[in-house]
């Protein structure tokens, strides 16, 4: 034997403040107690090298890896210390994004999908969607200012960007069409980095959908050309069965009674963008200013009614969670001073 090489590593995605015990000594294993652990075992006279293969992550970072970044960062620093103590070369090797290779790689490039599998999904957000393996399902979506509304009427500063309930209706539209189903909750959701789209070009994304025990797990993804691609929102799918879909009823005109003042609603300023109306750093368009209303406000309450526009009533026929309607519905009761659109 004249050098050892050692590969291994375990990724499990969460987030740092979700990590338990158990999961890190996943991802440690390989890594870590395995690096260790290998080393001594191959320990003799004729071994002339040994390679870990350890990630850019430990270095710049990777999004829901901390514990993963951990791991290649003590590869890193084991390299270092036994090329001081042992006759063996010792090194690792911090590898980037390998573009053609990888699990991860396979569920979201096209260039690695025969045609033949992909299936048509009938969304206006999506362009097809792939069996990818038992339990597992991927859908490609193809974002631009041009062809999808929730990008053009909806910028951060004249940036346009998918509104933090946009994944939701990705996510939502992506399992029901999997699993078509009457009702869905979505659960434990973190929006975890911003999803910008060019002005003049479309942005890939990616939900990908993994069926657990009691739940579908969703995340998606967006590819940047330079950098490769970026974890964007995460969190859960349920499907509620009959007994569990409880409607409340409220006594709306009794609730308007009780609210002591009425607020006109806002009428924002004109955009640089035809048909766009600012609210702070935020500009949307008319599915956003239209469907609001006066705003009635009382003792940590307040009420007003969202109404879609008749010229956009289609788009209830895909968009079963308007991302406009849903957006408003959540922001309205902001002060004029803090008014912010998710």
């Amino acid at each position: 034997m004249n050098g050892v090489i050692n590969c291994a590593m375990v990724l499990d995605d969460g987030l740092m403040q979700l990590e338990t015990p158990e999961k890190t000594h996943r991802v440690f294993q390989p890594k870590v107690w395995g690096t260790q652990f290998l080393f001594e075992l191959t320990d003799n006279p004729q071994r002339d090298f040994f390679v870990m293969s350890s990630s850019l992550a430990s270095t710049i970072g990777l999004y829901a890896q901390a514990d993963y970044c951990a791991a290649n960062a003590f590869q890193d620093v084991f390299a270092h210390r036994m090329n001081s103590q042992s006759d063996t070369f010792v090194c690792s090797i911090n590898w980037g994004i390998w573009s053609e290779a990888g699990a991860a790689m396979r569920l979201l490039m096209d260039s690695s999908i025969a045609a033949a599998r992909q299936t048509w999904v009938n969304h206006p957000l999506f362009e097809y969607c792939v069996d990818a393996g038992p339990g597992r399902r991927v859908y490609h979506a193809r974002l631009s200012t041009q062809r999808h509304w929730i990008v053009a009427e909806h910028r951060l500063r004249d940036r346009p960007l998918v509104p933090g309930t946009g994944f939701l209706e990705l996510a939502r539209a992506a399992y029901q069409d999997w699993q078509p189903c009457t009702s869905v909750e979505l659960r434990g959701v973190y929006f975890l980095e911003p999803l910008l789209v060019p002005e003049s070009t479309h942005k890939e994304v990616r939900i990908v959908l993994e069926e657990r025990e009691t739940a579908c797990d969703f995340t998606i993804f967006s590819l940047e050309p330079e950098t490769g691609w970026y974890e964007n929102a995460r969190g859960n799918l349920v499907t509620l069965l009959p007994e569990d879909n409880k409607t409340i009823a409220y006594n709306l005109e009794a609730l308007k009674r009780s609210l002591t003042q009425e607020r006109p609603r806002e009428m924002g300023v004109a955009a640089s963008i035809k048909e766009l109306k600012c609210f702070g750093d935020v500009c949307v368009g008319p599915r956003w200013y239209k469907s609001m209303s006066n705003i009635f406000v009382g003792q940590n309450q307040a009420l007003t009614e969202v109404i879609l526009p008749d010229e956009y009533k289609k788009d209830l026929e895909h968009y079963h969670l308007h991302p406009a309607m849903l957006d408003v519905a959540t922001s309205f009761a902001s002060t004029p001073e803090a008014f912010y659109l998710l």
